[in-house]
């Protein structure tokens, strides 16, 4: 069962819905999966940022996940 918590990221950018971490360990693969999505039940997309495995130190990576969520294409 994934584990949600709450981080700084910024509303979805198509219905303007909560955003949140979906933190999950896969014990098989010894392997985190961390990936941001809506949590609005206006949303019929449903948008999530790309899965990032890792057995390296969570916070880092958890830190790039939000970056890619929260950055919406500026450069």
């Amino acid at each position: 069962m994934p584990t949600i918590k709450s981080f700084n990221l910024l509303p979805c950018p198509f219905c303007g819905g909560e955003a949140v971490m979906v933190m999950y360990y896969d014990d098989n693969e010894d392997e985190w999966e961390l990936y941001v999505k809506c949590n609005g039940t206006k949303c019929d997309v449903m948008p999530q940022t790309i899965h990032a495995y890792c057995n390296i130190v969570l916070d880092s990576i958890t830190d790039k996940v939000i970056n890619m969520w929260n950055k919406r294409g500026i450069k």
